[in-house]
């Protein structure tokens, strides 16, 4: 017999349907259908369900007494679950009542949708908490009571077998004492978790529904029920289908219902027939929102193909809104289609009539082969005033030439005065700082090389600042892209001669449909323990299809490049802290900065277990490169004898969000974690932690789907005030700040540890009205990089260190922004001065 839980999904919200007062409402699909809807012999089986679904509909207790919840992030985030609070992480997650002022403290709000709970600082919610709905659980085997032998620690899992018709499996997984089988069944389903359960041993595991396929749903629900049972089991199967935004799955097992029952009659096939049209609704609106979701990613092509499809099947449109807005979506393109060619049509004249004797001509001539070549949807807002200009007007073919010409050099909105001389110049300085980028050597040649571009450039008019810092923003990245591999978007880059004397190497897989010209969110993976770079590839894009020649994973639908860098040893057990491993990790990251479009302000790291450990320090090393930081199974630090860079870290990370996921098994990660955890629940932190019930130290491939959408709301942005410590000498740069020669007795290398009472320096910066005060942490040299972009050039500027003023008649340097450009990499916010400053001892 079904039974009736309160059990909140995360992540699965109701949707009003667009539908007349008439039809049934959105509602009607959480009840089962009435007798009318099948045939006699199971009017008692139906009407008993129908009953079931109005005692769950009408018997909901209050939200306390009930403690079920709909909570709000400031970032937009929602979750649904049993919600409670503690004041701090530990062993066993109990409360631990801390008195301020006579009032408990609870500094951390838990979430639990029985699949995991998560954590998150208090003051990160968005008032009010509202009640949730209630949720549909479908029960299968018993619930086992504990036996003597208990599973405390879970490693690696592997060969899980799929599940049989009853819902059993066999699992093989590794234990304290070493690798064990052990048969597991299914105890309950929900649309967000499955609950498993053994016979063998105490073991409460959970996994998302999601990772079941439909057809194993439907043999485990239908196939053990009873006979007078199986329409309850159909229509748990498409409440399960419904909840979980499965919903042309859920409609297809109605059309096999109405299949199965013919003998019902025609009012009662229309009923079940608009049923299944609700569903088609809302399966349209997912594939509209799945549409807008490629379109933003610059996957214009699969989106179009995804709308002209949806229009022509209207099986799968559903209400005409639905039909409207994919006719609206559709049109845009066609109508960006339309002005592409009229842009190309209206340069070829133009350009036409330049012979290509004077270098000039030749080099206008080159760039409209460039432009017929590179033209696209992505970038055809740089040619929106010659669009607008070109048609009419007083202006000559060489000024419309022009502002054509500056508009794809410069970006949309940056016209500069109509001259085809100015235009030209422009062009002339944009290929002389490519060539200056793409000079990388050390070596007296390439500076010699570098010197002769650097000059050429100061003499041309095109060579002013702001034309350089555009210029810089709208090109394409410097270095060739490497020889493509066998799997499509994808390349393995080697970095043979870095400045630190080793070779680096990294994989990369680009999105669907890459463009040079877009700027993509990055995630820098580091891969675990024995495993490479392809693994984090495989995890975070999806595994690569032979057949289509395509990968179907979230970064690929996101539109996300990941950058996979070999950065540890093949026997490497432990993280080691080292110079070596920042560098190839930073190198790796330049590097593809170089070669492709990485979205600077949109740059995450992440890792998995050993490469989670690495990826943790170096993003609280260096916290002004990232926009967030997402760790799968990470620890800190290997105890008291071990580097605690982390520990003393602590105010580093204050100003980039952070994503943390553990099992619940995992040997008590969480827990050995919780002191510095504890330290990120602060209210002037962004953190998420996330723990996955009855599971040890695995990949955790069901949480991919809110790490994308916790991602996508991230962007990296320059503090105006920022506290970090150092204790290690690479560990120098911050933001708009540089360090050399920390005090000796703060500097500690990772071979030192234990060191008795370390200590760090202590670096502070604020910036407010041309003004900025640096605390250099006894460094004896602090370099303050200056950008427009928070120091105004022509108003007086006010710069002191350590409390020192120094002189304030700073300018644009041509040769500071490109030696920035070329060695820091990041072409979105170039540095245009710096002020060099001996200080401390």
């Amino acid at each position: 017999m079904a039974s009736c839980r309160v059990v909140r999904p995360r992540n699965v919200q109701k949707r009003a349907m667009n539908v007349p007062p008439s039809t049934p409402s959105s509602n009607d699909m959480r009840k089962y259908p009435d007798s009318r809807f099948v045939k006699p012999d199971v009017f008692r089986v139906v009407l008993w369900l129908l009953l079931i679904a109005m005692f769950c509909t009408t018997s909901a207790l209050p939200l306390h007494a009930q403690g079920r919840s709909r909570l709000t992030l400031k970032t937009g985030l929602t979750f649904d679950g049993k919600f409670s609070s503690i004041d701090k992480l530990s062993k066993n997650l109990a409360v631990r009542n801390v008195v301020a002022g006579g009032v408990q403290v609870r500094n951390i709000v838990i979430i639990d949708d029985e699949l995991r709970r998560t954590f998150f600082p208090k003051r990160n919610l968005v008032p009010p908490i509202r009640a949730a709905e209630q949720d549909f659980v479908v029960p299968i085997f018993k619930k086992r009571k504990k036996v003597h032998k208990s599973i405390g620690f879970l490693g690696a899992v592997r060969g899980a077998e799929p599940f049989d018709q009853f819902g059993r499996r066999k699992i093989s997984v590794r234990t304290a004492s070493g690798w064990r089988s052990v048969v597991q069944e299914i105890v309950e389903i929900s649309p967000v978790y499955t609950r498993l359960q053994s016979r063998e041993v105490t073991w409460d595991m959970r996994i998302a529904t999601s990772n079941i396929p439909s057809a194993d749903l439907r043999n485990i629900l239908i196939s053990r029920a009873k006979p007078q049972e199986k329409i309850e089991a159909r229509f748990n199967l498409v409440r399960i289908l419904y909840l979980s935004d499965r919903f042309l799955e859920a409609a297809n097992e109605l059309d096999a219902i109405l299949k199965d029952h013919p003998d019902i009659d025609q009012q009662q096939k229309d009923d079940l027939k608009r049923q299944r049209e609700l569903l088609v609704q809302q399966y349209a609106q997912l594939l509209l929102k799945e549409i807008g979701m490629r379109k933003s990613a610059g996957q214009h092509t699969y989106a179009s193909f995804l709308l002209r499809g949806l229009l022509k099947e209207d099986s799968k449109v559903g209400a005409t809104e639905n039909r409207i807005e994919a006719g609206e979506m559709l049109a845009e393109y066609d109508k960006a289609i339309g002005q592409g060619k009229e842009v190309l049509e209206l340069l070829k004249p133009m350009v036409s009539k330049k012979n290509g004797n004077l270098p000039r001509e030749k080099m206008v001539r080159d760039l409209f082969t460039e432009i017929k070549s590179d033209l696209n949807i992505n970038n055809l807002d740089r040619m929106a005033d010659f669009l607008r200009l070109a048609k009419g007007g007083n202006l000559t073919d060489d000024e419309k030439l022009a502002i054509g010409i500056s508009g794809w050099l410069l970006g949309q909105g940056q016209m500069v005065k109509p001259n085809l001389d100015v235009a030209s110049n422009l062009l002339e300085v944009r290929n002389l700082v490519r060539e200056y980028l793409r000079a990388m050597g050390t070596d007296a040649a390439t500076k010699a090389t570098r010197e002769e571009l650097l000059a050429k450039i100061r003499q041309s008019e095109g060579g002013a600042p702001t034309y350089v810092a555009q210029l810089l923003k709208n090109m394409k990245p410097p270095l060739d892209m490497p020889e493509p591999t066998d799997v499509v978007n994808q390349f393995t880059v080697s970095v043979p001669n870095t400045p630190e004397g080793f070779p680096v190497e990294y994989t990369v897989q680009l999105p669907p449909e890459y463009d040079p010209y877009t700027n993509y969110p990055t995630i820098v993976a580091l891969h675990m323990a024995g495993s490479a770079p392809q693994a984090q590839i495989n995890w975070w894009a999806g595994k690569y299809d032979e057949k289509t020649g395509k990968r179907a994973g979230q970064a690929s639908r996101h539109g996300y490049i990941v950058v996979a860098p070999k950065w540890s040893a093949a026997s490497q057990t432990k993280y080691e802290y080292s110079a070596k491993e920042h560098n190839v990790v930073l190198t790796a990251l330049r590097d593809a900065t170089r070669r492709f479009s990485i979205d600077s302000d949109r740059v995450f790291i992440s890792g998995h277990a050993l490469g989670g450990d690495a990826a943790w320090d170096i993003a609280v090393s260096h916290p002004d490169l990232w926009a967030g930081m997402v760790l799968i199974g990470a620890k800190s630090d290997y105890g008291k004898d071990s580097p605690l860079y982390t520990t003393f870290y602590e105010k580093n990370p204050k100003n980039f969000p952070m994503y943390f996921v553990f099992g619940e098994l995992d040997n008590g990660k969480m827990a050995d974690n919780a002191s510095v955890l504890n330290d990120y629940f602060d209210p002037k932190y962004d953190t998420v932690v996330v723990q996955y019930k009855g599971r040890g130290n695995e990949h955790f491939f069901e949480e991919i789907l809110r790490i994308f959408e916790w991602m996508n709301l991230q962007q990296r942005s320059m503090p105006t005030e920022f506290e970090v410590d150092s204790m290690r000498p690479w560990d120098n740069f911050f933001w708009f700040t540089e360090f050399e020669k920390f005090p000796t007795r703060t500097m500690v290398s990772p071979f030192e540890w234990p060191k008795t009472k370390p200590s760090s320096s202590q670096i502070e910066a604020k910036v407010g009205k041309n003004r900025i005060n640096v605390r250099s942490g006894g460094a004896t040299r602090t370099t303050v990089w200056l950008s427009p972009e928070f120091i105004d050039f022509d108003e007086r500027m006010e710069i002191s260190v350590n409390g020192k003023k120094v002189r304030d008649d700073f300018q644009p340097d041509l040769e500071i922004m490109l030696e920035d450009a070329r060695t820091r990499s990041d072409r979105q916010h170039v540095f245009w001065s710096k002020v060099e400053v001996r200080s401390g001892r």
